[in-house]
Order: structure tokens, then sequence, then C-alpha cells
């Protein structure tokens, strides 16, 4: 009975070591700062993009 439930907690182990592992935590962070950060700046293009297309226009025709 004793090997038993050594056995049933070495395989439990097993299966909960491969969960703890975070090596992998940190490039899936800078991933999702990276997109959210691209994400961002798209909204902001997509809203003063023709603002700031007007601005140019106006500068290149003053010249």
């Amino acid at each position: 009975m004793k090997d038993m439930i050594l056995m049933l907690s070495a395989y439990l182990n097993g299966l909960r070591r491969p969960l703890e592992n975070e090596k992998g935590q940190g490039l899936v962070e800078y991933a999702l700062i990276i997109f959210l950060v691209s994400i961002a700046a798209i909204v902001t293009l997509g809203v003063l993009g023709t603002t700031v297309s007007g601005v140019f226009t106006t500068i290149t025709n003053s010249l």
C-alpha cells in the first residue's frame, strides 16, 4: 500500500511539474506588450491619420 501511495505521489508530481515551468512566461509577456502597443499605434494612426495628412498637404501647398 505504501509503495502504491509513493508511486501515485511521484506520478502527480510529474504531472504538476510542467505546469510550474515559468521559463517562457517572460517571452509571452513581451509579445503581449508588443501586440498591445502595435494595436494602440494602429488605432491612433487611424484616428489622426487624415488630420496629419491634411497638415502635411497644407505645408506642401504653402511651399
